[in-house]
């Protein structure tokens, strides 16, 4: 079968030299300078192709010129072997360079942020309550050290350990980026983020052959105790028995005390609908549940969630989702209402040093508090196991189920004070 092979012209070469096409057909053999030129190191013998090295990122650029000059030269073979004719070598030589020089479409070679684009396309179709993780947060920071140290991302230059990108990244993050505090230097937590964000990334690249695997031990994702809350049950009565004037807040109470009742996310739980509610039970399929098969949840509807539906004539108020903001802003300014304002001390480090902040409880009431809220009361106050929480938070694991359970020190001190008499 008549076929296109590369070999150098001389393997043995300390610098670069020419690779040679060689093309047998019909007991004739021919042989054509590609006018291109390689170093051995960089040359895979077995495949007859540029090796593909981090280190030798031009063997993309090689290997397309090797493969076009096989595809035109293949070509030109096929349309002589339909016509039932086999040129002479000069003939077969001199249609292919013909050929070879016409101007032809080329894929250009896109750069990081190519990629970038293609992975958040991605992302879209695969995992939309995410997509802001990305699109938004990553995007940002990895332009702005880019521009801060005036330098093009490349994959090379994040594959090293020290002295790479992940060095500058790491720099910024912890003295030049601003945080939501006002000052520069973010939370350890937001930077461990941005790593699980960056590997994540990279194993979609190593995934879709984009660039060679490298190891990401470099790219670590640091974590300390978050500065997240819960509500006791005494504060969540507080919310639900609060007279309010205003529509809009009045809305967002019943929505927030369904994610407290439910335990789901606010991607969840703020857009239920009549069809979630059977008899007794609620059903629903997470949304960022990726296994899909036996994960739906169903979770007793309780006199609180019975009253909200109630209210809604048994369909549930909704809020949209990319107004989580105003959802919180507006949670925040209930709860203060509600003299929700124990003041809470929290240690954080930033620019590797640790920082005390205070702040009032109200402000920091998430969309979030209400999945903690519930994680927390079913376990400490009415003592359910954790495996059946997570039967209705959708936790997998019990590492991950833990984190959600929120009491302080004091708390804690209280609740158990009985144990050490």
């Amino acid at each position: 079968m008549a076929d296109v092979n590369f070999y150098l012209k001389d393997k043995n070469a300390k610098g670069k030299t020419l690779v040679f096409l060689n093309f047998n057909y019909d007991n004739k053999r021919v042989k054509i300078s590609t006018g291109i030129s390689i170093n051995p190191k960089n040359w895979n013998e077995n495949k007859m192709r540029a090796k593909e090295l981090m280190e030798f990122p031009e063997h993309t650029d090689y290997n397309e010129q090797l493969d076009n000059q096989r595809n035109v030269l293949m070509a030109v073979y096929r349309k002589f072997e339909k016509e039932g004719y086999f040129p002479d070598t000069n003939v077969l030589k001199s249609d292919f360079l013909a050929n070879l020089n016409k101007p032809v479409k080329t894929n250009i070679k896109k750069d990081f942020w190519g990629y970038f684009n293609d992975f958040i396309e991605y992302k879209k179709k695969a995992e939309v309550t995410t997509i802001g993780d990305y699109d938004n947060a990553l995007r940002k920071h990895l332009k702005n050290t880019e521009n801060y140290f005036k330098k093009p991302i490349t994959f090379e230059d994040i594959k090293k350990p020290i002295g790479g990108f992940i060095e500058d990244f790491d720099f910024f993050l912890n003295n030049h980026s601003l945080n939501a505090s006002g000052f520069m230097g973010l939370k350890v937590n937001t930077i461990g983020k941005q790593h699980k964000n960056i590997k994540s990334l990279l194993n979609w690249c190593f995934d879709n052959e984009i660039t060679p695997r490298f190891k990401l031990s470099h790219i670590k994702t640091i974590t300390e105790e978050s500065d997240a809350v819960y509500l006791t049950q005494k504060e969540v009565n507080k919310i639900k028995n609060i007279k309010l004037e205003d529509e809009n807040e009045n809305l967002v109470r019943d929505v927030f005390l369904i994610g407290i009742e439910t335990g789901l996310r606010y991607i969840d739980f703020c857009k239920l609908t009549k069809d979630n509610f059977k008899a007794k039970d609620m059903h629903v399929i997470p949304s960022k549940q990726k296994d899909y098969s036996n994960r739906k949840i169903i979770t007793p509807i309780s006199p609180t969630l019975r009253s909200v539906l109630t209210k809604y004539n048994n369909i549930p108020p909704n809020y949209p989702y990319n107004k989580s903001f105003d959802f919180i802003k507006t949670i925040q300014k209930i709860a203060e209402k509600c003299d929700i304002n124990d003041e809470y001390t929290f240690v954080n480090q930033y620019k590797n040093k640790k920082v005390e902040t205070k702040n009032f409880k109200f402000n920091l009431i998430t969309t979030h508090t209400c999945r903690r809220t519930f994680c927390t009361l079913m376990y400490f106050d009415k003592k359910m196991p954790a495996a059946a929480i997570m039967k209705f938070s959708g936790h997998l694991t019990e590492r991950s189920f833990l984190k959600y359970l929120k009491m302080n020190n004091q708390e804690t001190a209280d609740k158990y004070r009985s144990f050490f008499k």
